[in-house]
């Protein structure tokens, strides 16, 4: 699979307005289900799920979806999300690592 895909199905084992997001490339896939309201409309669903796909798999190929579903209110750099998403987790693991 060269080009990345993202595809939207109604979640059949969630409550009626929920779907699943399936983010899909070279390097892996993940399904992420969302329940839908008048602030999590599909859009910033599949924005979301583009954004975890390119933190989780530290994954360039997202950057070809990115136009097509980034929201107005999410930030232009993917890069610089994941940035701060690995910054808050590091922080996060010093935190428990010291509560231990």
């Amino acid at each position: 699979m060269t080009t990345p895909t993202l595809t939207i199905t109604p979640a059949w084992d969630a409550p009626a307005g929920s779907v699943e997001i399936r983010t899909a490339c070279r390097h892996g896939a993940y399904r992420v289900g969302f329940a839908l309201d008048r602030q999590v409309t599909e859009r910033v669903a599949a924005c979301t799920a583009v954004m975890h796909h390119h933190v989780m798999l530290d994954c360039a190929c997202m950057w070809q979806l990115w136009p097509t579903y980034r929201t107005a209110a999410a930030p232009a750099d993917l890069d610089a999300v994941r940035s701060e998403v690995n910054k808050a987790w590091a922080q996060l693991q010093g935190v428990t690592a010291v509560q231990r």
